[in-house]
């Protein structure tokens, strides 16, 4: 959920209400007391044909008053969505460079992108981040993140921001002999472990 700069709220998810049973992505546009009714707000869905499971994980509000939405397909691929202001859909965009395990994490950067941090899958559980150029919604880069003497296959990412000099820092969890520790770690501006 974020607040948009109408003072109301959108909100994202997913739903199996208005399909044969895969789930869709549910948006909602409320006012700035939550409501959506008398045109004070809207409610959308978005799906991308049968067979296929969409979920809406974060929203974001772009320059033009739109939103993106940061989404898995399938479980496994990344899906990105752009819409209008009103919940028009404008495109759509699937990632299949990276298929992130059961949770990833999204920033929108300061300058015109996203940034997500996550663990690949649940057999490598390779520590990445990924560089989303939100004009032409295409990866940029990616970064598998290699932190001296640790083990990264036993690091879970669980949040990323970004920092006031750009870069990031990221918190999670870490697996070790005795049990499981909180990290926090901090990458430059370009997703590169700096400490």
């Amino acid at each position: 959920m974020i607040q948009t700069t109408d003072g109301g709220f959108a909100i994202c998810g997913e739903s199996n209400s208005f399909s044969s049973g895969e789930t869709e992505i549910y948006l909602i546009k409320t006012n700035a007391i939550g409501d959506t009714a008398n045109n004070a707000g809207w409610i959308e869905t978005y799906g991308d044909g049968a067979g296929v499971d969409l979920a809406g994980h974060f929203i974001f509000e772009t320059v033009t008053g739109g939103y993106v939405i940061a989404s898995t397909r399938n479980s496994w691929e990344l899906y990105f969505m752009e819409t209008t202001n009103t919940g028009g859909a404008i495109s759509s965009k699937t990632f299949n460079d990276i298929t992130p395990s059961e949770q990833f994490y999204c920033v929108y950067k300061a300058i015109e992108g996203f940034i997500i941090t996550g663990n690949q899958d649940v057999a490598h559980s390779r520590f990445f981040n990924i560089d989303i150029n939100f004009n032409k919604l295409a990866i940029d880069k990616i970064i598998v993140l290699e932190i001296p003497g640790f083990n990264t296959s036993m690091i879970y990412a669980r949040s990323i921001q970004q920092t006031y000099d750009n870069g990031y820092v990221i918190t999670g969890y870490m697996d070790g002999e005795s049990g499981r520790y909180l990290f926090m770690l901090k990458t430059d501006e370009k997703g590169y472990y700096e400490y």
